[in-house]
């Protein structure tokens, strides 16, 4: 494991597991005129004996780092004829999405450049591996990243390390993740861009370096569609909204999913066999959970969260309907905030 501070830290606020990528055979594609040829001369496969050191960003992902910066390459971990249950090869990309994923990457750069903004992911190619799958090869999709640190991550972090001595600054900063959460939602809503609802999750965006600063976008797009469908694109993001406010408002969901003998993200999916009213009261106090005369279980809300969380939606549905252009993340408060940097363990996935 390296430590913090090392090569990885100027596109990740959070460590990452090192592993080796090894050589298997293979062809190369570029996308468009970009010279991904230069760069890599043979495609490579997760392999722990392998001679190019990468560090893991999920099951099948992994950060490189070329003399053109750092690149993302999505599809490290392929397997002969295995598959997942979407129809999609495991460890690695169809060519369809592959090829989707750099198109959609194009069009949400042109989305953010359009306001003055660097796009979070400039699409180099694809690698495409002698390695079958449903009578088709395999594939490994590559993009020059500018940055990769996970929204779920930051809310894990703060989750275990709460900000205390200067909370204005980070109303300062919950204010601002919404109104990107909101611009990143108004970039895919231009360029008529919709992702799977499977993958709307907080692990699916990252900050990235753009105008001396930090932005907000979504990353995964292999199962995206050009498709304008404003009304679902509107549902993903009051998704992803509350989500956001989860943060801190109207409640923390890791303490009451103690309490409750259950799984935060079993209460932010709202699943069907919890039933739990959130209501209002006067009092200005720590929220709590009672057992109404029913036996449900109800949570009781202190009326001030309830304020600042309907500033802190304002301020997404102003930056998603187009009343506001948000100004980048200023890095002295990013490290401020997150002043003692956790590892995340990327290869096991554990933020539940």
């Amino acid at each position: 494991m390296f430590q913090q501070g090392q090569q990885i830290a100027d596109i990740s606020l959070f460590e990452r597991r090192r592993i080796n990528l090894g050589f298997t055979s293979g062809s190369i594609h570029p996308y468009k005129d970009f010279p991904l040829n230069e760069i890599i001369t043979t495609p490579v496969i997760f392999d722990v004996n392998g001679q190019l050191s990468a560090y893991i960003t999920g099951y099948r992902s992994a950060l490189v780092r070329h003399y053109l910066g750092w690149f993302k390459y999505k599809g490290i971990h392929p397997r002969p004829n295995m598959g997942h249950e979407s129809g999609e090869p495991y460890g690695s990309m169809s060519k369809k999405k592959a090829i989707r994923e750099l198109e959609v990457f194009e069009a949400i750069n042109r989305g953010f450049e359009k306001y003055g903004y660097r796009g979070p992911l400039i699409p180099a190619g694809y690698m495409e591996y002698d390695i079958p799958y449903n009578g088709e090869n395999v594939c490994c999709s590559i993009s020059k990243t500018h940055g990769d640190t996970r929204v779920l991550e930051i809310w894990n972090y703060l989750y275990h390390n709460p900000v205390t001595e200067n909370p204005r600054l980070f109303h300062q900063f919950l204010k601002k993740l919404n109104e990107w959460l909101g611009f990143a939602y108004r970039i895919l809503r231009e360029q008529s861009v919709l992702p799977s609802p499977e993958s709307i999750f907080l692990d699916n965006y990252a900050f990235f370096r753009t105008n001396g600063g930090y932005g907000i976008s979504r990353i995964d797009m292999g199962s995206a569609e050009f498709k304008n469908d404003e009304a679902r694109l509107r549902d993903y993001a009051d998704d992803i909204r509350g989500w956001a406010n989860s943060f801190s408002f109207p409640f923390n969901p890791f303490s009451y999913a103690a309490r409750l003998k259950m799984s935060p993200k079993e209460i932010l999916i709202k699943n069907k066999k919890i039933d739990i009213e959130i209501e209002e009261v006067k009092r200005v106090s720590d929220e709590r959970i009672e057992v109404d005369r029913r036996g449900t279980e109800v949570l009781y809300v202190a009326k001030r969260r309830f304020k600042i969380s309907d500033r802190l939606e304002k301020s997404f549905s102003k930056a998603f309907d187009g009343e506001v252009v948000p100004e980048p993340f200023d890095e002295r408060i990013i490290n401020s905030i997150f002043s003692k940097r956790k590892a995340v363990r990327w290869s096991n996935r554990t933020f539940w």
